[in-house]
């Protein structure tokens, strides 16, 4: 049959129908399938600078392919059509923010031993040049992409690694449990375009969260929370056998035989007690503090981890006021006692610390947390008021007008 790479046979025209014909080319060609006439003619337009190598060497030059999600080269694999034609050049693979991998032409990749089935071409990327939604931060060249890696597991101990980056680029407000919550308008959350993620009893009291993380026992939480299926619940995975609690007249007991892997939606992670900063965003276990001196340990540290797995590359922090008092300990009401503030003041005053060296290796990978807390000490993170943070994040969703015409 005759050789479609030769563009005399089936000349190139626009990049998608170049990148079709490489792909065909890929599959039926390169060298394999061409008689040593059509291999002649191959080497013949090669050399008159018309064979499909140099215009795919052209195609990786084009500027006018640029892209925001494309990252700097990972490696290079050699150019099957180059080397069918007995020259030797290489293909760049990058560093892919939507899609792990990626590269312009797939010329060399498919088949590369060492290449990622997440390889993904850019010549027919369907997001490629398209602006990403105002509430997400784009990657700078030189940022680093996550690791493919699994952190939870379901009830059955499945891995949960079909979770990550499914919230790829988007945000989300996380909402922490001081008092401060009482002072903003939370119906403002319920709005399209805004994932609400919670941690403890904010989840029970203030907010009904897409996403709520806990480090403690079960049983220190409402049964509202693990009941509800709407919620995807994150807790330790020693804990998936701890009963919870329900309320009998006006006591608290356990129920007995009811277990968060009994429950819909809850997901489990194994943690690690250690602090090393330059690995938070990267290790397969997410930290909840340590239990030496400073022996600190927070809720935080879990959920601002496991929400950069899941894909958010912004969070707005709110409700975290990061000083207590004994009168007025929560937005809900729970007594606390002065030497249970002065423990959770020292604690603030270490994640203040930790959260401060976290800034740059969040800045390395495009993760960017905002503080919308009004007042407090919280100083880590940049402020942003909680009026302009909900704007910034429903405004890449469109207002429902109508809904005619979408059927036809």
């Amino acid at each position: 049959m005759p050789c479609i790479c030769h563009p005399t046979e089936f000349p190139f025209t626009c990049p998608r129908h170049r990148a079709r014909m490489q792909k065909r080319f890929y599959e039926l060609c390169a060298g394999i399938n061409c008689t040593p006439e059509q291999s002649a003619r191959y080497r013949q337009a090669y050399a008159e600078g018309r064979g499909p190598g140099q215009q795919i060497h052209e195609l990786q030059a084009n500027t006018s392919l640029d892209c925001r999600w494309r990252g700097p080269v990972l490696r290079q694999v050699e150019c099957r059509p180059c080397q069918a034609s007995g020259q030797s050049r290489f293909v760049d693979v990058h560093a892919c923010q939507q899609f792990g991998q990626c590269t312009l032409h797939n010329a060399g990749v498919r088949r590369d031993g060492a290449a990622s089935p997440l390889v993904s071409v850019c010549a027919t990327c369907p997001t490629r040049l398209q602006k990403p939604p105002a509430t997400t931060a784009l990657p700078a060249p030189e940022q680093r992409n996550p690791p493919r890696q699994n952190l939870v597991f379901n009830f059955r101990g499945n891995p949960g690694d079909c979770l990550q980056d499914s919230f790829r680029g988007a945000s989300a407000f996380l909402v922490c449990g001081g008092p401060s919550l009482r002072e903003l308008d939370l119906s403002l959350l319920n709005q399209r375009g805004i994932v609400i993620a919670a941690v403890n009893q904010a989840a029970a009291t203030h907010v009904r969260p897409h996403l709520w993380f806990t480090v403690d026992a079960p049983r220190n939480f409402h049964e509202a929370i693990w009941r509800d299926p709407a919620i995807a619940k994150f807790t330790k995975r020693k804990y998936s056998n701890h009963s919870i609690r329900t309320r009998q007249g006006n006591e608290w007991k356990d129920a007995v035989g009811v277990w968060p892997r009994h429950l819909p939606n809850c997901w489990y992670y194994e943690h690690v007690s250690e602090w090393k900063p330059q690995e938070f965003l990267t290790s397969p276990r997410p930290t909840w503090g340590v239990t030496v001196a400073p022996n600190a340990r927070s809720c935080m540290l879990v959920a601002l981890r496991l929400l950069y797995w899941l894909g958010f590359r912004r969070v707005i922090v709110i409700g975290a006021d990061f000083q207590m008092t004994a009168d007025d300990p929560y937005a809900f009401h729970d007594p606390a006692n002065d030497a249970k503030a002065r423990s959770n003041n020292r604690l603030y005053h270490t994640l203040n610390e930790w959260f401060s060296e976290l800034r740059p290796h969040f800045a390395e990978y495009g993760y960017e947390v905002l503080n919308a807390t009004p007042g407090g000490q919280l100083n880590a993170f940049p402020r942003v008021s909680f009026e302009e943070a909900v704007r910034q994040c429903t405004s890449s969703v469109p207002l429902v007008e109508t809904v005619v015409g979408h059927y036809r």
